[in-house]
């Protein structure tokens, strides 16, 4: 190598070598406090991300608190339904009773009693018959009647008689507005049964709703957990940064030294063998 070029790579060497140092020992001075606010950045991150872990967790729990009132209310009502349920259940066979009793059995009582009440008419007739013969024969030797109703009897037991009649037809209304109402409290009841299927329906889904409530729960709370240890371990962690990097830094810093020291040689090992050169040629011309 020509000592110009010699030289000239010491000077490219040299200039290097200064460029690195300045940016090495910019680095340095100015890594503190991009680390400082690097882990000041990472805390706060992190605490960040705890704060809305934390809100989540707490409106995850208030969300639980909400499914559990509403699993209760579902196991109110559908305790509620079932009872209604049982009520109906309970009343429609004594209406069918009453709607047999008021339909069947009254109405045949009246007509055997209006049956009965004919036979004692045609008796009560005869008797008014020999009892109205016996007054005539009275009144005939001068004595006074002993029979001498307002009305005969056999007119009071017809009249009774046709009293009656109007009690079978108001049995038979009766009876159908049981049969009506027996209907409905049928229909009733199914809807209701219907109802607490439906309930038990929606405590199921609550059910659900609450047990995967719980898993956000537990994973909201592993999240935590490892939230917390990187808090724990960040500041270690930024510190053994800090010391890689810095032995990175003395390392360059030692390795632009050492090519400062080789430019520097071979700048002056260029010009001392240029004046070298220039004392030959003179020994030369002279």
């Amino acid at each position: 190598m020509s000592p110009a070029m010699e030289r000239l790579v010491g000077q490219l060497l040299i200039g290097a070598a200064i460029v690195g140092l300045i940016v090495t020992l910019i680095v340095l001075l100015l890594m503190p406090r991009t680390l400082t606010a690097t882990n000041d950045g990472i805390q706060e991150t992190l605490a960040t991300l705890d704060g809305t872990l934390t809100t989540t967790d707490q409106a995850l729990q208030l969300v639980g608190q909400s499914v559990a009132d509403i699993d209760s209310t579902m196991q109110t009502a559908q305790s509620a339904t079932l009872e209604v349920s049982t009520a109906l259940s309970d009343t429609v066979p004594l209406i069918s009773t009453m709607a047999e009793i008021t339909g069947e059995e009254l109405p045949d009582s009246v007509i055997a009693a209006q049956e009965a009440l004919a036979a004692a008419e045609d008796s009560a007739t005869s008797i008014e018959g020999v009892l109205t013969g016996l007054n005539d024969s009275l009144v005939i030797f001068g004595g006074a009647p002993l029979y001498d109703p307002d009305q005969s009897f056999a007119t009071t037991l017809a009249d009774l008689s046709g009293s009656l009649d109007p009690l079978v037809e108001s049995m038979q209304l009766v009876r159908a507005s049981l049969l009506v109402t027996n209907q409905n409290l049928t229909d009733m009841q199914a809807e209701v049964e219907a109802l607490s299927d439906n309930f038990d329906q929606l405590g199921e889904t609550v059910d659900s709703a609450d047990e995967i409530t719980g898993q956000y729960e537990q994973v909201i709370a592993e999240q935590q957990a490892l939230v917390e240890e990187l808090q724990g371990n960040a500041t270690s962690w930024m510190r053994w940064i800090s010391l890689f990097v810095l032995l990175v830094l003395v390392l360059l810093l030692v390795a632009q030294i050492g090519l400062l020291s080789q430019g520097l040689e071979m700048y002056h090992r260029g010009r001392r063998r240029e004046a070298l050169l220039a004392e030959s040629r003179s020994s030369s011309l002279q």
